[in-house]
């Protein structure tokens, strides 16, 4: 609300995927750009967004791409990423040590108490905060336990160990290197490289 409220000359806006997220996030950005052009977000809900979930696809996407493509400029992968070799994938196993898959099992007991608790609480509905909590400290436990809690500082990750065995021998062969983590706090850790 308050950015459609700034007052400027033109408006332009970037975003990775919204015609492949969901139709209400394109409407938000076509609604920033050209107020009222989609109509409001309760009329656009009704003519694309539940076709589209319904599975009327088809018709209703042909008329929203009629609606909004002349103000896209879009380009694929292929398009803007000419430089980049082809995508190659690599997977690997890795086993927790001992005290890693302990920190897990703690983790995992003590969401498992919680969630349970709060169900009873609240009920399942109301409690998917809580899941999703659980959840994201049990990655974090599986990446770098310290990250889910200080209290594993002493606590050796496997990951870590691998990405600072693996990454000097890249480095020192100049290969090109693009490291992804969803926590920053992670990718801290590794700023040695």
């Amino acid at each position: 609300r308050a950015i459609k409220r700034m007052k400027s000359q033109f408006r332009l806006a970037l975003s990775g995927t919204p015609l492949e997220n969901n139709t209400l996030e394109l409407q938000a950005l076509v609604d920033f750009l050209n107020p009222g052009y989609l109509g409001t977000k309760a009329w656009f809900r009704r003519r694309f967004t539940k076709p589209v979930e319904r599975g009327q696809v088809y018709e209703t996407q042909e008329l929203l791409k009629q609606l909004v493509e002349p103000m896209i400029l879009r380009r694929t992968k292929d398009e803007v990423a000419l430089e980049l070799p082809p995508k190659i994938e690599s997977v690997v196993n890795l086993k927790m040590e001992e005290d890693q898959s302990q920190a897990y099992r703690e983790t995992a007991n003590f969401y498992r108490k919680r969630v349970m608790s709060q169900i009873n609480d609240t009920g399942l509905e109301r409690s998917g905060v809580y899941v999703l909590e659980g959840m994201l400290r049990l990655r974090q436990v599986c990446l770098e336990p310290q990250l889910a809690n200080p209290e594993f500082e002493a606590i050796s990750s496997v990951k870590l160990d691998y990405l600072q065995e693996i990454l000097p021998e890249l480095v020192a062969q100049d290969k090109r290197i693009l490291l992804f983590s969803q926590f920053t706090s992670m990718l801290d850790k590794l700023a040695w490289t």
